[in-house]
C-alpha cells in the first residue's frame, strides 16, 4: 500500500485547501439565509419577474427556496461546480502525473502489476473525496444549525449535502479515464475546467429548454432538491445511470492503462 499512502501524503495540502474553500463558501452563503427568509414576500416579488427558463437554468426552485433545504439546494449548484473541478483535477492528475514528472519508468519497474498500481491510486483518490465530503457535510450542517431559526430534518439536509460526493465521484472517474487515455497531460486544469463546464452548460440548457432527456447526460441534474425534499431520497434512475457511467469508465481506464505504451 506504499503508493496509496504516498498519494494521500502528496495531495493532503491540496485537499485541505479545497475543504476550507468549499466549507467557507457554504458558510458564507448560508449566512444570507436569515435576511432572505425574513423578507420572503419582497424577495418573491423580485424573483417572480425573472423568466422561468432562466430560473430553471440556474436550478432555482420556488417550491422550497424559502426553506433551509431549498436555500441550501440553490447554494449547492455552485458548490457542485467547484467540487467537480476538484474531483476532475484529482482524477486526471493522479494518473497522468507520473508521465509528466518523468517517474513512470521508476514506478512501473516495481514488482507490481499496472492494475494493482492503478487500484491503489484510485483508492487514494476515492479516500480524498470521501474526506472532503465528510468535512463539507459536517461544516454545512453546523452552519445550518447555527444560522437557521427553525428546526429542520438532519436526514434531508445530509442527503442534500452528500449529493456533492456522487457528483465528485462522476468527475473523479471521468478524470481517471482522461488520465489513462491521454498520452501526456501538460496542464490538468486545461483538461478539467472545460470538461466540467461542458456538463454544466448541458445542465443549464436542459433546464432552459425544458428537455428532461438531457438530464441523463449531466450529473448536475441528478439530485433535485425538490425531489429529495418531497421523497426523502434520491432518484434511483439517476443513481443507476451514474453507476453505469462510473463502472464503464473504470473498465475502460483499466483496459487502456494496462496496455498503453508509457512514453516519457
Amino acid at each position: 500500500m506504499n503508493v496509496f499512502w504516498q498519494e494521500l501524503k502528496f495531495y493532503r495540502r491540496s485537499v485541505a485547501i479545497w475543504i476550507v474553500a468549499l466549507g467557507s463558501v457554504a458558510t458564507l452563503f448560508m449566512s444570507e439565509y436569515g435576511p432572505v427568509s425574513a423578507q420572503v414576500d419582497s424577495f418573491r416579488q423580485i424573483v417572480s419577474h425573472y423568466p422561468k427558463a432562466l430560473l430553471a437554468a440556474i436550478n432555482f426552485r420556488f417550491e422550497i427556496f424559502y426553506s433551509i433545504y431549498g436555500f441550501f439546494g440553490y447554494i449547492l449548484t455552485f458548490i457542485w461546480l467547484a467540487g467537480s473541478i476538484q474531483a476532475m483535477n484529482l482524477g486526471v492528475s493522479i494518473v497522468s502525473k507520473e508521465v509528466t514528472a518523468k517517474t513512470a519508468d521508476f514506478l512501473l519497474s516495481k514488482p507490481t502489476s499496472r492494475a494493482h498500481l492503478l487500484s491503489e491510486k484510485f483508492a487514494a483518490a476515492f479516500c480524498l473525496i470521501v474526506i472532503t465530503n465528510v468535512f463539507f457535510t459536517a461544516t454545512s450542517l453546523i452552519a445550518a444549525k447555527l444560522l437557521s431559526s427553525t428546526g429542520f430534518s438532519i436526514k434531508l439536509f445530509i442527503l442534500l449535502a452528500m449529493s456533492l460526493f456522487f457528483i465528485q465521484l462522476f468527475f473523479l472517474v471521468l478524470g481517471f479515464l482522461f488520465g489513462a487515455v491521454l498520452p501526456k497531460v501538460k496542464s490538468v486544469i486545461a483538461v478539467s475546467l472545460p470538461t466540467v463546464f461542458v456538463f454544466f452548460v448541458i445542465s443549464s440548457f436542459g433546464g432552459f429548454l425544458d428537455k428532461p432527456q438531457l438530464y441523463y447526460l449531466t450529473p448536475f441534474k441528478y439530485f433535485d432538491p425538490v425531489y429529495i425534499f418531497q421523497h426523502g431520497n434520491y432518484e434511483y434512475k439517476y443513481l443507476l445511470w451514474l453507476a453505469v457511467f462510473v463502472a464503464v469508465w473504470l473498465i475502460i481506464s483499466y483496459t487502456i492503462f494496462t496496455k498503453k505504451d508509457i512514453k516519457q
